[in-house]
């Protein structure tokens, strides 16, 4: 009988063991995943204010399209440096 209870004794303090291991897993995951959202939504304000910029301001949009794709204004020669 003695034995019987040592075992299962065991056998529960292995189970919350594991429980606990996973808890605290889970804990580590959600800390995680709030550090990505909140830089996720800074990413989204961002974004959202380059949006309002390239749709109201012409010269903006001209900046972007010389950043990004290398146009030029006239009388300009564009340079590519290797990265």
């Amino acid at each position: 009988m003695f034995i019987f209870i040592a075992a299962a004794t065991l056998y529960v303090q292995f189970i919350l063991t594991k429980q606990q291991e996973i808890i605290v897993e889970k804990k580590d995951t959600i800390t995680n995943q709030k550090k990505q959202l909140v830089s996720l939504k800074k990413d989204e304000a961002s974004l959202k204010t380059n949006i309002e910029n390239l749709t109201d301001d012409e010269e903006e949009i001209l900046k972007f399209a010389r950043k990004e794709y290398q146009f030029s204004k006239s009388n300009e020669t564009i340079f590519v440096l290797p990265k």
